[in-house]
């Protein structure tokens, strides 16, 4: 009967803020953890003890931890692995969810690494590339304006690609399927699973 009074809240919630289409972000959602959390808790202590469903608990235990460690230290982009773990979480949830432009850094470390001098960018985020000295030839961007305007941009860019998840998925583009040609290949990196890197033949 309890678990009543935690479900109820969490419902209400969920229910509010999947009808309210400005509610752009799992934040509006987190009251709903430390409900879930105590109604979780009560149900484990009470089967901790009845054999199999204890070394069940156990195990899930183990997989939680396993899988908050394995994240580090990008933790904004973790996902559990039935979303299909970080690598597979942006075809859920975007945005502040998972993407705050936060992985530039990364990007230019891969660029050294693998002496890219410059790469077809498409950016979500606030800051600049060329903070990070990223030489780059712009793609259609959700926030940055294009510094080249004059620029003839291309419709299927070729060889080093680097995109933002949230762009990926065109959530702020009025064609959605802007990249969509770039969706049908596996990224040669996943930068903090924010940027995908793709190489594409001419």
């Amino acid at each position: 009967m309890g678990g009543i009074f935690l479900l109820a809240p969490c419902a209400m919630l969920m229910i509010v803020f999947s009808i309210k289409t400005q509610a752009i972000g799992l934040r509006y959602i987190l009251p709903v953890y430390p409900l879930m959390f105590v109604l979780i808790f009560g149900l484990a202590e009470r089967g901790w003890h009845r054999g199999r469903r204890g070394l069940l608990l156990g195990a899930l235990l183990v997989w939680y931890v396993v899988s908050s460690v394995a994240i580090h230290p990008h933790y904004l982009a973790y996902f559990n692995e039935v979303a299909g773990g970080p690598s597979g979480g942006h075809r859920y949830l975007v945005d502040s969810n998972l993407d705050w432009g936060q992985d530039l850094k990364g990007l230019k470390r891969f660029m050294q690494e693998q002496d890219i001098e410059k790469i077809h960018l498409s950016y979500f985020g606030t800051d600049v590339p060329s903070r990070y000295s990223i030489a780059y030839e712009w793609l259609p961007i959700a926030v940055l304006d294009n510094p080249n305007p004059e620029q003839q941009i291309p419709n299927r860019a070729t060889g080093w690609i680097a995109i933002s998840v949230t762009n990926l998925q065109g959530t702020y583009f009025a064609n959605q399927n802007l990249f969509q040609y770039l969706r049908q290949y596996e990224p040669v990196a996943r930068i903090g699973h924010s940027i995908h890197v793709c190489h594409l033949p001419p």
